[in-house]
């Protein structure tokens, strides 16, 4: 079985050959998504420093007897601000995620990449 033939129909042994390009395939993945990350994580804080401030313009303009029906006209009137930055927040949580999946996936790699090692040093 290699990293290139996961089903094993090749009937290949895995080679250190293997294990290092999958090495470098995973963390080069790793490098776009830390980039990425970097872009998803600065969108959600505009997004969170926008609703925010319109939050707080809005609250201040709101009109109510009571504290919590000025803040539900204030949410109301930053709805599309408020959904904005739930899901920028949510993407940032599901990039996060993908990397640490990543690199789940990288140790993984190298535990296989010890075994073959020990393999070849045993044969």
């Amino acid at each position: 079985m290699t990293f290139a033939d996961p089903a094993g129909t090749h009937g290949s042994e895995t080679t250190p050959r293997d294990v290092e390009r999958e090495l470098w395939r995973l963390m080069s993945r790793l490098d776009g998504r830390l980039a990425e990350h970097e872009r998803i994580v600065v969108e959600a804080a505009e997004a969170e420093a926008e609703y925010r401030v319109e939050f707080a313009k809005a609250l201040l303009r709101a009109e109510g007897a009571t504290v919590a029906e000025r803040e539900a006209r204030a949410t109301l009137a930053t709805e599309r601000l408020l959904r904005d930055r739930k899901v920028k927040e949510a993407v940032a949580a599901a990039s996060l995620e993908a990397q640490r999946s990543l690199r789940e996936q990288l140790q993984a790699v190298r535990s296989v990449g010890a075994s073959v090692r020990a393999a070849m040093e045993m044969a």
